[in-house]
């Protein structure tokens, strides 16, 4: 009789980690690229960060109260998270209440809509970014060039991002090398010199902030070498990319490369380090493959 087997529902795997200290490491992996962000765009970063963090706040905060009947839960950070990734998500000149829709359909639809944190399918940024996107693409494809706390909001100067210029001139025929002239530099593009999403032009705060996570050991350096390790299946695929057209090269493999890397991201989010096993990794450098396959295919019939 000693030897009963006692059954009991999940978790079954105890941790000292809380909801709350992982949620507020990440944001605090997140202060360096809002730092910069703030350097390269002035007002208009601080402008959309507290907008949408608040809006997204407040918005989980009426549903659970007034919809859902439960007690609030927006002291466990994750609301804060997703407003500083749906900021980072969106040009720093994008007009407040644009921001206040993409925080109601990143909470309202995309997290709470299947039941809050850990039962949502997808990233609640993420869905706020591409309802935007399709919604007002005008708005949501202005880049402010970076200048600075004289960037100015709504009425900053714009420009293309380096991706969009590389586009355009490979589509008006011009030669790669003469657009390489018109882009960043290595170590401007590196320190985020340039235009974009606020929290995507610091590629050095970037890694800053993923350095953090794996100190606190939030994530592990598996998560990012099997992102790495994406860029690499079908290599062979850029070569037939070459002999296609030299002039396209460049634009081919810089968009591999950002797919594959996107991919690898977007599969490891939400998985436990325990989880991390050679099926996982097996399943990411799989969805790497097939987004490089797909852009190829996009590309030789477009």
């Amino acid at each position: 009789m000693n030897k009963i087997l006692n059954v009991s529902p999940s978790p079954h795997q105890q941790s000292p980690e809380t909801t709350r200290k992982l949620m507020f490491g990440v944001v605090a992996a997140l202060i360096p690229a809002l730092v910069a962000s703030i350097y390269y765009f002035g007002m208009g970063a601080i402008i959309v960060t507290l907008t949408s963090v608040l809006s997204c706040v407040a918005v989980e905060y009426l549903i659970q109260k007034f919809l859902l009947k439960v007690k609030p839960s927006v002291s466990d950070g994750s609301a804060i998270v997703t407003g500083l990734l749906l900021a980072f998500n969106v040009p720093s000149n994008l007009p407040v209440y644009i921001i206040i829709i993409g925080a109601v359909i990143a909470i309202g639809v995309a997290k709470m809509t299947f039941g809050g944190l850990g039962s949502n399918p997808f990233n609640p940024a993420l869905v706020g970014r591409v309802f935007l996107l399709i919604s007002f693409p005008v708005q949501m494809t202005s880049w402010p060039v970076p200048s600075g706390f004289k960037t100015g909001y709504l009425d900053a100067v714009t420009g293309a991002t380096p991706l969009g210029i590389l586009g355009e001139g490979v589509k008006n025929g011009e030669a790669v090398s003469a657009l390489m002239d018109k882009i960043p530099t290595h170590m401007q593009l590196f320190y985020g010199y340039m235009g974009g999403s606020m929290g995507e032009v610091a590629a050095a705060a970037l890694i800053l902030g993923g350095l953090y996570l794996i100190w606190r050991k939030i994530i592990t350096p598996r998560s990012a070498r099997a992102a790495t390790c994406r860029a690499s299946p079908g290599d062979q695929f850029e070569h037939r990319a070459r002999v296609h057209s030299s002039r396209t090269s460049t634009f081919v493999q810089l968009g591999l490369r950002a797919g594959s890397t996107l991919s690898g991201g977007r599969s490891s989010h939400g998985i436990s380090r325990s989880q991390y096993c050679l099926p996982w990794l097996s399943l990411q450098a799989s969805c790497g493959w097939l987004t490089r396959q797909n852009l190829l295919i996009r590309y030789f019939t477009s």
